[in-house]
């Protein structure tokens, strides 16, 4: 019997409190488990951990933060010990993220070329012509208009909807088991979050690619999602 995609069994993440020597807890005795081609939906609050969770599975956790899981495995292998080398391979490569507010995550002072192609040639080796001609592929993907031309742009002549749709596209691009979408569609008005939320399940269909959608809007979620914890 084949593993599952993701395992976590009793995760545990803390923070110092300032001038105190103890820790305060954030997320405990959290357990779940995903498998291939599967959306799962991690709803909560505002403040009860969720993007915590999802940043502990590429090890992108504050310095300050204190972890610990009885069991954090991807395919059966586990995540715990981990170099940051060897996690610097595995994020993009089998684990990619998107998250709220995709102005924050695109340089101003860079194309979308320049950006969607710099991951193919770091991960992939590719020629700068090949890594253009992936690039077109996959903003044709997510259904972006024009993608040649749009190569061209910076971010701030993008609308957030095209902005988050550039997003999704540099983390698919090297074709990952599993994507974390952090709250995606937050930024966005409900017409164009409709339409990524949309784009997700198909790409989830498409490519067996799974999905942890995190979320505070339970009926967002439970619209695409396969399984939800909450």
């Amino acid at each position: 019997m084949n593993p599952a995609l993701l395992t976590i069994q009793n995760l545990q993440i803390s923070f110092p409190r300032p001038k105190h020597k103890q820790l305060v807890p954030v997320v405990k005795n959290l357990s779940l488990s995903m498998e291939s081609g599967q959306i799962l939906g991690l709803v909560g609050e505002s403040g009860a951990g969720k993007t915590l969770t999802g940043l502990s599975i590429g090890k992108l956790l504050p310095p300050t933060a204190r972890w610990n899981a009885d069991t954090y495995e991807l395919y059966g292998k586990s995540l715990k010990n981990l170099t940051e080398e060897e996690m610097c391979d595995l994020r993009g490569d089998q684990v990619a993220y998107i998250f709220q507010d995709p102005a924050a995550y695109l340089n101003p002072v860079l194309t979308i070329e320049e950006q969607v192609c710099e991951v193919l040639i770091a991960h992939r080796r590719m020629s700068l012509v090949d890594a253009r001609h992936r690039a077109v592929q996959m903003l044709s993907a997510v259904q972006l208009p024009d993608p040649p031309e749009l190569l061209k742009s910076y971010p701030h002549q993008l609308s957030g909807g095209m902005q988050q749709r550039i997003l999704i596209a540099m983390a698919i691009l090297l074709e990952p088991a599993l994507l974390i979408a952090d709250e995606p569609t937050s930024a966005l008005d409900s017409t164009i979050a409709f339409g990524i939320l949309k784009l997700l399940k198909g790409l989830n269909i498409k490519m067996r690619m799974a999905v942890l959608l995190i979320s505070h809007d339970l009926n967002q979620v439970a619209s695409i999602a396969d399984s939800i914890a909450v």
